[in-house]
């Protein structure tokens, strides 16, 4: 029997978008499950959530979902996609200090997609 063809690997996206566009549950549940992001904030205030983003707008890659966190509702901001952690860890070091500051760490797609309301 033939192999199968391998998957074709997508190119990042290039900062096409504007920046004001963020990720919503549904692209974080489309994404593989091995793959990361940067988390960058979590709050019970879907409001302080997108006042963040806002803040942030000329950070590329920015979305929320929601989540819960001990029993209640819980909005969590990242950053980017990565392929692995190790890629994650070195997106971290390419963000505004304003935002390392703030303790970012890098979370599996597939950790978040076990959550998602």
């Amino acid at each position: 029997a033939p192999t199968p063809a391998p998957a074709p690997v997508t190119a990042p996206v290039v900062a096409s978008a504007p920046s004001s566009v963020t990720h919503d549950a549904q692209w974080y549940r489309q994404r593989a499950g091995s793959e990361y992001v940067v988390q960058l904030l979590g709050t019970r205030s879907e409001a302080a959530a997108r006042s963040f983003i806002g803040k942030h707008a000329g950070v590329s890659d920015l979305g929320y979902f929601e989540t819960t966190h001990q029993g209640a509702a819980w909005f969590v901001v990242t950053q980017g996609i990565y392929p692995s952690r190790q890629a994650a860890q070195a997106g971290i070091a390419e963000l505004p200090a304003v935002l390392r500051d703030s303790k970012p760490w890098p979370r599996s797609i597939g950790d978040i997609q076990g959550g998602l309301r």
